[in-house]
């Protein structure tokens, strides 16, 4: 499918193909992988070319082979370190991914020379013969940008930061485009008129503009800075472009952008100084009077301009909080300190509840690492049989564990910082909440719902409950001669073999599905029109984009027969037609659509599809008439198959809804201890993911483990929890539907008027 919207993508933007293959693979590359199936181009430069279309990949399941595959959750792994701070453990990965790319360089190399000349026609210089030359590029590339991360929260030397991020951008963009500037070649404006730039070569631009500037001394710099994060914001908003990739980079470019026009007003009179817990602070004191004589009106009001672009941005994805987080409290900071904005005091109040939601966020990431790192101490004093190490870690893991069930209890609570104050627990966690609190601003090169056609091939015959003979019977001669080397990884299937699999499997044939087939983009618009008006309640006008979608689809296709089964469930349970408990009777349609009987789910953790997914995190959500000890089951398989795999990356909001679900049902079944670890659990999985879809419904889980730990008999305090997923509703998400949903709750149960100072009502 994605072959087809790329062919389309090109007629239509007429794009030159020699700018569109530059750097990532040749025309004859191209045109082979055009006209069959064969892997003329490989996972990374069929990416590259989408995103230089301007089209996302992150909405496609993608099934690869193993090689592939193995890559992909390698790259994965790294960035998931880089973003939690684990950069030795990045490092070693990084090391190891070099090594896995050799071992994967020489056995391509083995089967080109095997098979046909074709890859030894394109090979590049020394140790990377066999590989795709753009392919190899495209691995150095992705392997610049985590080392530029790396050195970057390291502290390393700007100079030696610009080497690794220009290294990373000549790896697909030539130095004969470059330009000389203060005696070297660098990245040229001139891009941005004469190139289109895949995700990677964005990340790396936008990191070399930030070099670039806090290389500089004086106000010619920050003019030529500025220039530049303007052109590349402009390119990301004028150039064709999915809103899934521009929300990656356009919001740290508004920042970089306010910032640096603050700067140019403000001069040495703006600064971030640490406050005595060790957090981050604007300071906005002098240089007023400049700003009250509208001196600097214009630039002024293009800052908030900045600021307000990129914080809705960021609150409609969901993601980067610890960006939205600096660049509200800067917002604030500046309205605060200009009367002529008038008074913002609940906009203060929501900000200060959603301040105390980060740092009971910040405590929960902090305790987890912190037992991680106790229980590491253990074993390894286990290992050595040492007896006195070994007590000393067993005591440190007592006290531990006893000043952390302080910490759970009373949460994001804002009496714990005086509760632990003088305790040597108090210091760790401020010196680790300053580093979550660190400009690390992650881009958002991450790779979704990536299938290994072996797992996957080896968990749907788990599921259906047959052999290799009863899966290839009338397929191959002999099934356990041509079966049993493929599910090993040491074989793969022929193109028509392979389909006949997938056939019988009831898997789709698609290598990059989208959940949703067909031809025309208008229709893809409709269904985000669709989904957007089901999320925000118009239901009766989602329901009309679906009669509309479901006379153009393609019915022959199974994941648009799934998807249509899906929808379908949805609106009818909305409006009214169906009750919850008939709502998910067919949602098990879509999940034994291949056969598969419901009771596997209990048994074997499953390789899903999105759509797939989306149907089971909606039966666990609204479960009415399930039988809740056997959808706990499933869902805790579904959860060990993520973990054991490592594959929770792949699959961050199915993930994460898993665990929310997990606590509920915990909460219902009255296991109170266990509801809440796994709504911890799932707090450190927003965090660790990067990804904020859920954290309200989780603090709302918390508020939910205390009414009934309290029996609803509350103390004002008890209401934190609810107050801070309500502050992360209205001003991070900002959620007006979420919102009246919480004022609801509490109406019904409560008198007093809890949200006063926060809410309009």
């Amino acid at each position: 499918m994605l072959k087809k919207v790329i062919e389309r993508e090109m007629r239509e933007q007429n794009i030159d193909r020699t700018i569109l293959f530059d750097g990532i693979c040749t025309e004859e590359e191209f045109f082979l992988w055009e006209q069959d199936e064969e892997p003329s181009l490989w996972l990374m430069q069929i990416y590259a070319i989408s995103q230089r279309l301007g089209k996302s990949v992150d909405k496609y399941d993608v099934v690869v082979d193993e090689e592939e595959f193995l890559l992909a959750l390698r790259r994965n792994k790294i960035a998931l370190l880089v973003r939690s701070g684990k950069l030795k453990e990045a490092e070693e990965a990084i090391e190891e991914y070099k090594k896995f790319l050799h071992r994967i360089e020489k056995i391509v190399r083995e089967e080109g020379e095997a098979s046909c000349g074709r890859r030894k026609e394109n090979i590049s210089c020394g140790s990377s013969a066999g590989l795709l030359r753009g392919e190899w590029a495209l691995h150095r590339q992705f392997l610049a940008l985590e080392r530029a991360e790396i050195a970057k929260r390291r502290g390393v030397s700007y100079p030696e930061q610009l080497e690794i991020i220009l290294c990373g951008l000549e790896q697909t963009i030539p130095k004969t485009v470059w330009e000389k500037h203060r005696g070297r070649a660098l990245p040229s404006h001139k891009w941005f008129v004469t190139r289109r730039l895949h995700l990677m070569e964005q990340f790396l631009l936008s990191r070399f503009i930030r070099v670039y500037e806090c290389m500089g001394q004086g106000r010619e710099r920050g003019e030529e800075a500025f220039l530049w994060y303007h052109e590349l914001a402009s390119y990301l908003l004028t150039t064709a472009k999915d809103r899934a990739d521009v929300t990656k980079l356009h919001p740290l470019l508004c920042y970089r952008m306010a910032e640096n026009r603050l700067h140019r007003i403000f001069r040495k009179n703006i600064w971030w100084e640490k406050d005595t817990r060790g957090e981050m602070i604007t300071f906005v004191e002098k240089g007023v009077e400049e700003v009250e004589e509208f001196q600097y009106a214009e630039e002024y009001m293009q800052t908030l301009k900045f600021l307000t672009e990129g914080l809705t941005e960021l609150s409609l994805a969901q993601k980067q909080f610890p960006l939205f987080r600096k660049m509200e409290k800067l917002r604030l900071a500046l309205l605060q300190r200009i009367p002529l904005f008038g008074e913002h005091t609940m906009e203060e109040n929501t900000w200060h509840v959603l301040e105390r939601a980060w740092e009971g966020l910040c405590r929960v990431v902090w305790e987890k690492e912190n037992n991680e790192n106790l229980a590491a101490e253990a074993a390894i004093a286990k290992e050595m049989d040492n007896e006195t190490m070994l007590s000393g870690a067993g005591i440190r893991m007592e006290e531990g564990a006893g000043r952390n069930k302080e910490i759970i209890k009373y949460g994001g609570m804002a009496h714990t910082e005086h509760m632990l104050q003088g305790d040597i627990v108090n210091k760790e966690y401020i010196r680790y909440k300053t580093f979550l609190n660190a400009k690390n601003f992650d881009v958002d090169y991450t790779e979704r719902s990536v299938h290994n056609f072996r797992e996957l091939l080896g968990r749907r015959m788990q599921m259906h409950d047959w052999d290799v003979c009863e899966l290839g019977d009338e397929i191959y001669a002999d099934p356990k001669k041509s079966l049993l080397p493929i599910l090993k990884g040491k074989a793969k299937p022929k193109p028509k073999k392979r389909k006949a699999l997938q056939e019988r499997l009831g898997i789709s044939l698609k290598k990059f599905d989208p959940g949703f087939l067909t031809l025309d983009n208008a229709e893809y618009k409709k269904y985000a029109r669709m989904m957007r008006a089901y999320n925000e309640g118009r239901f009766n006008e989602g329901q009309k984009f679906l009669d509309e979608l479901e006379e153009k689809i393609d019915w022959n296709y199974m994941t648009n027969e799934q998807l249509g089964i899906y929808w379908d469930a949805l609106f009818s349970w909305k409006e009214g037609k169906i009750t919850e408990e008939e709502k998910n009777q067919e949602m098990w349609k879509i999940l034994e659509y291949s056969g598969v009987k419901r009771e596997k789910f209990m048994e074997v953790g499953a390789d899903l599809t999105g759509i797939e997914w989306k149907t089971l995190s909606e039966i666990a959500w609204n479960r009415e008439g399930e039988e809740l000890l056997f959808l706990q089951q499933v869902l805790k398989r579904q959860e060990e198959y993520l973990e054991e795999t490592g594959k929770m990356g792949f699959y961050p909001e199915y993930y994460i809804k898993i665990l929310y679900c997990l606590s509920s049902m915990a909460r219902e079944a009255g296991n109170l201890d266990e509801a809440e670890y796994y709504a911890d659990k799932g707090l450190y999985a927003v965090y660790e993911m990067n990804l904020y879809v859920q954290w309200s419904a989780f603090l709302f889980a918390k508020f939910r483990i205390v009414e009934d730990r309290k029996k609803r008999e509350m103390e004002e305090e008890d209401f934190e929890y609810i107050r801070q997923a309500y502050a992360v509703e209205k001003l991070f998400e900002k959620s007006s539907f979420d919102c009246k949903v919480i004022e609801k709750y509490l109406k019904r149960y409560y008198k007093q008027d809890v949200l006063a100072d926060i809410s309009e009502i």
